[in-house]
């Protein structure tokens, strides 16, 4: 271990008041603390001193530290009001002042003690983390005895590897052993100046979450060679984020690094190629699907059944980077708060099929329709969802309606986030019947007529049918959602008759014309 200065002066600071000549220190490494004794000084080696005079004595800056107390301490005060020229070898030199009444000789025990217990914390470091391979808790331990913060270890897709026992005090663990998924996202999100969640710093460093940015959590990012792989975060405390706070937190993360990195599968990743990950992929997207007979023996090896009901969605993340960095995460996401689900991701999307059966009675945290609003909420995201459906051979079906629901969503209702196939299984049926001819030969001549006067001559009357008809041909309700009085849409609708000879007592013909009004003036556009 490189025990610098700087881890020094901070845990000496536990014990002593400190003043240092300057903020910049950079934390020179340190072999051995010494007494000053005379001019001559060596590199490496933190000199404690109580002589000033034996400090201007040193003629030229070596890459050593000073630990000042007594008199050479309490002129600390004089050097940086100026009173008192600050001694050369001072000038560059890490230095930190023990204003507290303490000899030499007893500060250099302390400090000679500190070495001794970073040297054994080390060595406990290197032993647990051969231990670490299947159980964090020894390492953790054992950075709690120089830090008594909560801490948590995520990979870089940001799913919980493991924690300390009080990260979670009050919050309440998901049966997988898991920490609760919605307790984490604030890495994911942007910090409290537009940043992304800092996944390129190398040095441990403060996050604030956009979320909470009263909060500054004390990070310090693994890598595998130049490519991010996870984080450790600490809750802070009141304690001065000292830089041999800092320092101390790297060494102990590369520990940590080096465990996650050779022992740690990559299991959202490798969870895609499962065979209930493939089967779903390849029920929607291979050109044959899955015979049957093979499905059913996949699903039965998860007690599923083929009859099941189920439910499928879609979700659809705009931005190509927050997918790529955030597709996985959500995945694990969905199947951990829901146990009979399965996420998948394709293309720019994410596929969620959920098993249905008995739902009453499965272990989910929360509503998947909740889960579902809370998915697009945290995400950005858009998503589209099937009708139920009791036959899992009807899973490409299931997909055309999510895709469609999206598609058709979108373009009605580009506010809402969660668009519903059933609210829109109209407007597909419509899409697709004029998908071989022209919408005006579907038209009723009547609504074509109205449509053309309307345009031509700057009247209502599609409007006012649209209404007069959602509203079940209620007058009084339709002329209040219109505003008009009564008596001007009875006018109206007599002067719609007589333009296009509609009989309101004949279902086929108003069925024609309420789907030519949709055509023609889809709900968004001024509907009841």
């Amino acid at each position: 271990m490189q025990i610098s200065s700087s881890i020094i002066f901070f845990l000496l600071e536990r014990k002593f008041p400190l003043r240092y000549l300057r903020e910049d220190q950079g934390g020179m490494a340190i072999l051995e603390p010494r007494i000053l004794e005379s001019p001559d000084t060596e590199p490496e080696i933190l000199y404690i001193t109580d002589k000033p005079e034996l400090l201007a004595a040193v003629q030229k800056p070596v890459s050593c530290a000073f630990l000042l107390c007594g008199e050479a301490g309490k002129s600390a005060v004089d050097f940086q009001s100026g009173e008192r020229e600050l001694p050369l070898c001072l000038k560059a030199a890490d230095t930190a002042c023990v204003t507290a009444d303490i000899s030499p000789v007893n500060l250099l025990e302390t400090v000679f003690s500190l070495f001794l217990t970073l040297q054994d914390w080390d060595s406990r470091l290197k032993d647990a983390s051969f231990e670490a391979v299947e159980d964090y808790t020894r390492l953790f331990g054992t950075i709690r005895e120089l830090f008594d913060l909560p801490f948590i270890l995520m990979d870089r897709n940001f799913t919980t590897i493991a924690y300390t026992p009080d990260f979670y005090t009050g919050l309440e663990e998901t049966n997988r052993g898991k920490a609760p998924v919605e307790a984490v996202n604030q890495f994911f999100q942007k910090d409290e100046e537009g940043h992304d969640s800092s996944t390129e710093l190398i040095e441990p460093y403060l996050y604030a979450s956009a979320n909470d940015g009263t909060r500054r959590w004390i990070c310090c990012n693994i890598f595998r060679g130049s490519d991010f792989e996870g984080r450790i975060a600490a809750i802070p405390d009141q304690e001065k984020n000292h830089p041999g706070r800092f320092q101390l937190l790297a060494h102990f993360c590369r520990y940590v690094g080096m465990v996650f990195i050779n022992t740690t599968d990559d299991m959202p990743a490798r969870r895609q190629q499962d065979t209930l990950h493939r089967l779903v992929r390849d029920s929607i997207f291979t050109a044959d699907g899955v015979p049957e007979q093979n499905a059913a023996g996949i699903l039965g090896e998860l007690a599923w059944q083929l009859d099941d009901p189920y439910f499928l969605a879609v979700f659809q993340i705009s931005h190509e980077r927050r997918f790529s960095h955030s597709a996985l995460h959500i995945c694990r996401h969905l199947e951990t708060d829901v146990l009979y689900s399965c996420a998948v991701t394709y293309a720019s999307h994410i596929i969620w099929l959920v098993n249905t059966r008995d739902v009453a009675k499965l272990n989910i945290k929360r509503d998947y329709r909740q889960l579902l609003s809370f998915i697009v909420r945290m995400y950005n995201c858009k998503a589209g969802v099937s009708n139920l459906f009791c036959n899992f051979m009807e899973l490409r079906g299931a997909y055309t309606q999510s895709m469609a629901a999206l598609r058709l969503g979108y373009r009605r209702d580009p506010g809402l986030s969660v668009y519903r196939f059933s609210d829109y299984t109209l407007d597909y049926i419509l899409e697709r019947s004029v998908s071989e001819l022209p919408q005006e030969i579907l038209l009723h001549p009547g609504a074509l007529t109205l449509h053309n006067l309307d345009r031509n001559t700057g009247t209502d009357y599609i409007k006012t049918l649209r209404y007069y008809m959602d509203c079940r041909y209620n007058m009084t309700e339709a002329a209040q959602k219109l505003y008009v009085h009564r008596t001007t849409l009875i006018r109206r609708l007599d002067r719609i008759t007589e333009l296009t000879g509609l009989d309101f007592k004949e279902p086929r013909e108003t069925l024609r014309m309420a789907i030519s009004l949709h055509l023609l003036a889809p709900p968004d556009s001024g509907s009841a």
